[in-house]
């Protein structure tokens, strides 16, 4: 495995990743405003994913843009909740400034796993397709883990007040997550609770859990080829722009040569000058004009002759292109790509 693809892994940047979230981590609390407060949404999923990926010997290895684009926070909020882990003795940074380890403490209670493709799924709010809040995930990942716990059918009982402590939400916040997930069709509640203590039946809605999951993994592969495709052609374009330079620096540095000559420089000034009066007067009409090519073809002949006498020729002093085809632009006349792009043992 490459270092990139074992980063991305490590990283969780995979729509198969998994985030081991510890109970003791949802209880946790940190000094917010000058007050102990819990961990916010982000702070929780940002220390939760150095706990995940700091094992063994390797410490996780984490970006504010890398955190911001893995679990939908913002990198200021990613950067803020870091800071917060750091101050509070949750994670240790390493000597690589993105390299970080779990500090807290992990608890015997264990930890609840999220499948980090909920962060990205789509769903249908009654007609309104939004992503879940990091709450109503991790109340929806609490749920999944009771029920496919449960021995013969897939079925939990519990009151929101269990959920409430267990998960270290509020009541409200969980009474208004698992109302959402009923609306977006994810689990059944039966026997629905009167108040937060009475026990309700949860179960989840299985296909249409597999149905979001299939379409992230969709849009994981879409967007995996546009990177594919992006870096094809910023392949392409380095290579000939680099054919481009090449010949073209190639030229200047003949021509310096070449002008470094006295009496060229003069001749090939003289060429320049004619050539907008030429213009001029064959506009204008003006009977000067056998006069001013007279004049030009003497120069021309002059800078021919200086040329010759330092061994050079006029083609010399013009890009020499790999492909004549294409000018070593890459593409034809008529917009098409141009056969001359090795596709195999390329520089």
């Amino acid at each position: 495995m490459t270092n990139t693809a074992a980063k991305l892994n490590r990283a969780g940047r995979s729509h198969g990743g998994f985030l081991r979230v510890p109970y003791s981590v949802m209880s946790q609390k940190v000094m917010r405003d000058g007050q102990e407060r819990k961990l916010s949404a982000a702070q929780r999923v940002t220390t939760a994913a150095i706990f995940s990926f700091s094992t063994g010997k390797k410490s996780a290895d984490f970006t504010c843009r890398e955190l911001s684009e893995r679990y939908r926070i913002s990198e200021s909020s990613a950067f803020r909740a870091i800071r917060a882990a750091l101050d509070g003795g949750l994670v240790k940074r390493k000597k690589r400034i993105s390299e970080y380890d779990f500090e807290g403490e992990a608890g015997d209670d264990g930890f609840l796993l999220v499948r980090e493709w909920l962060y990205f799924a789509v769903f249908d709010f009654f007609g309104s397709k939004e992503y879940l809040s990091h709450n109503e995930v991790l109340v929806l990942s609490y749920l999944m883990s009771q029920c496919r716990n449960r021995k013969g059918a897939a079925i939990w009982r519990a009151s929101r007040r269990h959920i409430s402590r267990r998960l270290n939400l509020s009541p409200t916040t969980v009474s208004k997550s698992i109302e959402r997930l009923k609306d977006a069709g994810l689990i059944k509640a039966s026997g629905t609770a009167k108040n937060k203590h009475t026990r309700e039946t949860f179960s989840i809605v299985n296909t249409a859990l597999e149905r979001a999951k299939n379409d992230v993994v969709k849009r994981v592969k879409s967007k995996s080829q546009e990177v594919k495709e992006a870096n094809e052609r910023a392949d392409r374009e380095r290579y000939f722009a680099h054919l481009h330079t090449a010949a073209v620096e190639r030229a200047e540095k003949m021509k310096a040569r070449a002008r470094a000559d006295e009496a060229y420089r003069a001749a090939d000034d003289d060429v320049r000058k004619l050539d907008i009066e030429i213009a001029k007067a064959d506009v204008s009409g003006l009977p000067t004009l056998h006069v001013l090519l007279e004049r030009q073809r003497a120069a021309q002949a002059q800078r021919a002759e200086r040329l010759a006498a330092m061994n050079l020729t006029e083609d010399d002093l013009l890009p020499v292109w790999n492909c004549k085809k294409c000018s070593d632009s890459g593409f034809l006349t008529d917009g098409s790509p141009c056969a001359c792009y090795p596709t195999r043992g390329r520089p």
